[in-house]
């Protein structure tokens, strides 16, 4: 899948294990799910995750690069608007991620710790961020119990290249929660993720479910385990699958291992 989660997201982030809120903040702009890290030194890797309100000049100003080479190295078009889970290159010299190409989508960055979701019209008309409900916190690792969100035959494998399960199935198909948790994000605004549900399963785990037809969830919905989430389909692709993802603290992970035997 693509360079957005976003899910959102190799950055010099401390990410860590409790969650916290920030009550205080203002936000304007699509749903967007944004992943923190305070650090304003190069990533090593030069590669920056798109966080909500970020734009090319703030990039530019923060780290002390032309606007014109930014722009040069992620060949960006005008109005070169930026996206939560975008992948922005900072020096030449960094590897170039997929960029929206048909079929392929990387990592969603959603990161576990300090985690909100913003959320606002096209326009980008003001609205109050609304704190994400943390009632999964105190689950502990041991006591997550998961399953395929799919019975389907497995279309790609988890890879360094592509990090995530990809499902085969039929649009329509429905799409099971991997198990207990809450929805924390429920929307269509991360580009190339077409419909895009996350689900928060404790201060650790996510998982990312993308390209559905049709969800049946919202934000603050809390799901058991196999429960109908949504409906696989190609929104955001070119043909129907399930592009499933698992995070641990904000870092991407094989899901293989956790769903065998389910």
């Amino acid at each position: 899948m693509r360079t957005y989660y976003g899910c959102v997201l190799s950055v010099t982030v401390l990410l860590s294990a409790c969650a916290t809120t920030d009550t205080n903040r203002q936000i304007s702009g699509a749903p967007v799910v944004s992943a923190y890290w305070s650090s304003d030194d190069l990533p090593i890797d030069g590669r920056y995750y798109v966080v909500g309100g970020d734009s090319l000049s703030k990039l530019a100003k923060r780290f002390d690069i032309p606007t014109k080479d930014i722009i040069a190295y992620n060949q960006l078009s005008s109005p070169y608007t930026l996206y939560p889970g975008q992948v922005v290159l900072l020096k030449p010299s960094a590897k170039r991620p997929f960029t929206g190409r048909k079929n392929s989508t990387s990592k969603i960055n959603t990161a576990s710790a300090n985690f909100t979701i913003e959320k606002a019209k096209a326009n980008a008309s003001p609205t109050t961020m609304r704190d994400v409900p943390t009632f999964v916190d105190s689950v502990e690792d041991a006591q997550i119990h998961w399953a395929k969100p799919t019975g389907n035959q497995i279309l790609t494998s988890y890879s360094k290249q592509h990090e995530a399960i990809d499902f085969a199935g039929h649009a329509g198909d429905p799409v099971h929660a991997a198990s207990d948790g809450e929805v924390i994000y429920s929307g269509n605004q991360i580009q190339g993720y077409g419909n895009l549900l996350i689900i928060k399963h404790n201060n650790n785990f996510l998982t990312a479910y993308a390209h559905n037809r049709t969800l049946t969830v919202q934000e603050g919905d809390k799901v058991a385990k196999g429960q109908v989430i949504a409906e696989m389909g190609q929104s955001g692709s070119d043909y129907v699958h399930l592009h499933f993802e698992m995070r641990y603290k904000g870092e991407s992970i094989d899901p293989a291992p956790y769903l065998q035997g389910s």
